[in-house]
C-alpha cells in the first residue's frame, strides 16, 4: 500500500492543484498589478518553493493592535464575557499553524489589484472594505509578509481547492496545537467550506445586529 505523506504547503504546490503558476509576489502594502479577477495567498516567505525555516513557532501577535480592537469594537466577547487584551491575544495565537508559509488564501470575483488594496486598507475589526482575513492585522510583522496571486475566471472555485489542499496538508502535529483542530485553516481564514468555520469563540456587535465573526466585523442587517 502507498503511503501518503503529509507535509505543510509550499506556494507553487498550492498553485499546481489550479493548475496555475503563482505570480508575484509584492511585499504587502504594494500594489498588485492584476485588473483580472482571481485568487491570492498571503504568504511568510517570497520564494514560492520554501518551507523550511521560513515559518514561526509562535504568533507574532501585535498586543497594541489587540489593544486597539478591543478598544473600538466596545461589544467584542470571547465566550460570552469581555476579554482583556491579553486573553484575546491568546486566543489567537492557539489557531496559529507554526510549520506552514501561508497565512490566508482570498478571492476575487473581479480586479484582485482593487480587492487587494481594499484588504490592505481595511483596519482590524472594521466591516468594510474587505473584512475578511482581518486577523492578519493582529499581527505585528505585516511588512515582512508577502503576497502572490493569479488570475482565473473560476475564483470561489479555485479558492475551495486552495483551501481544501491546504487542510489535507496540515501536519498531525500542528493540528494538535490548534484551539480547534478540526478547522485548520490558514491563519487568517476563519471559514472553509461555507457555513463551515473556526471554533474561535469571538463574535461581534455592530450598529444593526450581532452575528458570529466570519471576516472580522460581518454586519448582520435586522429589521
Amino acid at each position: 500500500m502507498m503511503r501518503v505523506t503529509i507535509m505543510p504547503s509550499t506556494i507553487t504546490h498550492l498553485f499546481q492543484r489550479i493548475e496555475r503558476h503563482p505570480s508575484g509576489p509584492v511585499r504587502w502594502g504594494e500594489a498588485v498589478p492584476e485588473r483580472h479577477g482571481g485568487v491570492y495567498v498571503v504568504s511568510l516567505t517570497a520564494d514560492p518553493d520554501r518551507l523550511a525555516g521560513a515559518s514561526m513557532p509562535v504568533a507574532p501577535i501585535d498586543m497594541a493592535a489587540v489593544d486597539s480592537w478591543l478598544a473600538c469594537a466596545g461589544s467584542l466577547s470571547l465566550e460570552g464575557e469581555r476579554p482583556t487584551a491579553e486573553v484575546l491575544g491568546e486566543r489567537l495565537s492557539r489557531f496559529w499553524l507554526p510549520d506552514e508559509v501561508v497565512l490566508y488564501i482570498g478571492k476575487a470575483g473581479s480586479s484582485l489589484r482593487r480587492r487587494i488594496r481594499h484588504y490592505y486598507r481595511t483596519p482590524l475589526g472594521e466591516p468594510r472594505p474587505h473584512a475578511g482575513g482581518c486577523w492578519l492585522k493582529a499581527l505585528d510583522n505585516p511588512p515582512a509578509l508577502w503576497v502572490f496571486w493569479a488570475a482565473s475566471e473560476r475564483p470561489e472555485h479555485d479558492e475551495n481547492v486552495l483551501l481544501g489542499e491546504f487542510v489535507t496538508n496540515t501536519s498531525p502535529v500542528a493540528r494538535l496545537s490548534l484551539a480547534d483542530p478540526d478547522h485548520p485553516f490558514p491563519f487568517a481564514n476563519l471559514e472553509y467550506p461555507k457555513g463551515h468555520r473556526k471554533r474561535h469563540g469571538i463574535q461581534h456587535q455592530h450598529r444593526r445586529g450581532v452575528c458570529e465573526m466570519d471576516g472580522c466585523a460581518a454586519l448582520l442587517h435586522v429589521a
